[in-house]
């Protein structure tokens, strides 16, 4: 469909399969003569099969105009195009996010980016020039020969207030880019975009292509590649980008500049061999969630280990948020936990629907699995923060302890009762009846709970639940700040550990049972790290069976 949704125009299409997934924006420049008016590109989204893999991959297409030619437009056009329209979307599948109200949610980390020709220019200048965009781009028959961009300093568009120590420029950050043309056109851009790497070429075949492909060991996502023949611009080549290539990258909301990452799609990860699904049922829901267990461990091995939550945001299913946060690839590391990873109905959790499903999830796993059931801990993203510290005082018998991560203030009570993005600025009263619950029942809790310091969705200042969770563990002292250089060594595993501030709040022992860290230079993300942080926090702690307090484990 054609429309008016921001001041440039542009040729749009929304997939009928779009719903309550993160939705990947596909954003094509295409051909000067086809982008001359809203018709030509209606066509060439019909002709290139763009619109087609739009459709059949849940995604929103964007076809910006250039009546006037690419030459004549700005190359920070699409970021504004982006930063315009992303929450004007609405959905046609009937289905969408509860709290956009109907609107789809084209996500941060998943644009995309493909040009053909004179269109592959104009889109390769602008990912010199906003490479933090996109998770992908590629380039047809047509390829940037202007780089000056990449000396300007990086816009972090992610992160408003960085550090005075924050220098990155364009050409600093790393991307994700596939070509198609003659190496005439292409050299430039591989000079420049590898510059940085020092990666050598290899020759690699990709879904049947021939390539020459510079990749850094260690990091996939990060790459250049250049292809040899293969499909002439239309539908195959078409379903060979977006199913390759766009279907697979991201660019995750956990610094400035974003990192990159390859993640799997829903049925490569529903039928991934390390992440076994697996469902019960609550209030007359059913709730998938996947297991997985530590490297080269089966279920006989794994037997007696302790169990990990990793709970989902809101919008976040399973099959995205699993590896996202680093949970899976810590377990393969230690050998000292199960991981279990959730699924809510909707992609959004609420106590009052859903927290029943907890329950029947440990029961589960302590018949099957035969976890340790006096070491089970809950740890969450965002709304699943949220989950994770409501659950915890809900059932608190059930965990040794809880870890929500950049949860909102709000509870999920108040979120459940609106379709509205709006957060309430205290707890409702149902959640002050489970708090006042929890206070009566006398049970210790630890806690550790993480926030990004340029977080606009949830900050350390508005967390409501840290004042009753201090008297429950008796933590009576002062507050002390700990040390970042000595918390999370290189040589600990930590890789970014400089980004952590840690305050942690002492019983009158010294037991450490509630702990508060704020990430520098950090939106509503997380990294790897953390998870290894909250595991050294939590698996200190051990809850016998019957008893309200906690044991602390000091193997």
């Amino acid at each position: 469909m054609s429309d008016i949704l921001c001041s440039h125009p542009i040729y749009s299409y929304i997939s009928t399969l779009a719903g309550y997934d993160p939705v990947r924006t596909y954003y094509v420049c295409a051909p000067e003569e086809d982008a001359a008016s809203l018709d030509s590109l209606a066509r060439f989204a019909e002709v290139s099969g763009w619109r087609e893999a739009a459709q059949q991959r849940g995604a929103v297409l964007v076809m910006p105009a250039a009546p006037g030619g690419w030459d004549a437009l700005p190359d920070t056009l699409l970021m504004d195009i982006y930063l315009e329209t992303r929450n004007r979307f609405q959905t046609r599948s009937g289905k969408a996010l509860w709290g956009r109200q109907g609107g789809l949610w084209c996500w941060e980390t998943m644009i995309c980016l493909a040009g053909y020709r004179q269109g592959a220019a104009f889109a390769g200048r602008a990912l010199v020039r906003c490479p933090n965009l996109f998770a992908a781009t590629a380039l047809v028959e047509g390829a940037p020969a202007d780089f000056r961009a990449g000396d300007q300093p990086s816009s972090h568009w992610l992160v408003k207030n960085v550090g005075g120590d924050y220098r990155k420029r364009n050409r600093d950050i790393p991307v994700c880019l596939w070509m198609w043309g003659s190496q005439e056109q292409t050299q430039p851009a591989v000079d420049y975009f590898t510059r940085q790497e020092g990666a050598k070429p290899a020759e690699v075949t990709i879904a049947g292509q021939t390539a020459r492909l510079w990749q850094p060991q260690g990091r996939p996502a990060h790459q250049v590649a250049v292809f040899s023949g293969g499909p002439r611009p239309g539908p195959e080549l078409t379903r060979l980008i977006a199913g390759e290539l766009f279907s697979h990258a991201i660019r995750w909301k956990n610094s400035p500049d974003g990192t990159l990452d390859r993640i799997h799609d829903r049925e490569e990860f529903y039928h991934h061999p390390l992440f076994t699904r697996h469902t019960v049922t609550a209030n007359d829901s059913d709730y998938d969630f996947f297991v997985h267990l530590p490297a080269r461990m089966d279920r006989e091995a794994a037997a007696g280990l302790p169990l990990v939550f990793t709970v989902h945001g809101r919008g976040e299913p399973a099959w995205m948020f699993t590896t996202k946060n680093g949970w899976d690839r810590l377990a393969g590391e230690t050998g000292e936990f199960i991981l279990v990873s959730p699924d809510s109905p909707g992609n959004i959790w609420f106590l009052d629907r859903d927290g029943a499903a907890f329950p029947a999830m440990v029961q589960f796993m302590a018949e099957h699995y035969r976890i340790d059931t006096t070491r089970v801990y809950l740890t969450g993203f965002s709304n699943g923060g949220m989950m994770a510290r409501e659950t915890g005082v809900r059932y608190p018998w059930l965990f040794a302890g809880i870890s929500p991560w950049n949860a909102p203030r709000a509870d999920t009570f108040a979120l459940r009762r609106e379709d509205s993005p709006a957060m309430p600025d205290r707890f409702g009263p149902e959640m002050e009846e489970v708090l006042a619950g929890f206070t009566a029942g006398g049970y210790e809790l630890p806690a550790w709970f993480c926030y990004g310091d340029n977080d606009p969705a949830a900050a350390p200042e508005e967390n409501l639940m840290l004042d009753t969770l201090l008297r429950a563990n008796g933590c009576t002292g002062e507050a002390v700040a700990l040390d970042s250089a000595s918390q999370y060594p290189r040589g600990a595993g930590y890789q970014q550990g400089e980004r952590f501030s840690t305050v942690v709040y002492p019983k009158a022992d010294g037991t450490v049972p509630v702990a508060v860290t704020v990430m520098k230079e950090m939106p509503h993300g997380a990294i790897h790290d953390q998870s290894r942080a909250a595991w050294r926090f939590l698996r200190r702690f051990r809850r016998i069976e019957g008893r309200k307090d906690i044991c602390l484990d000091m193997g």
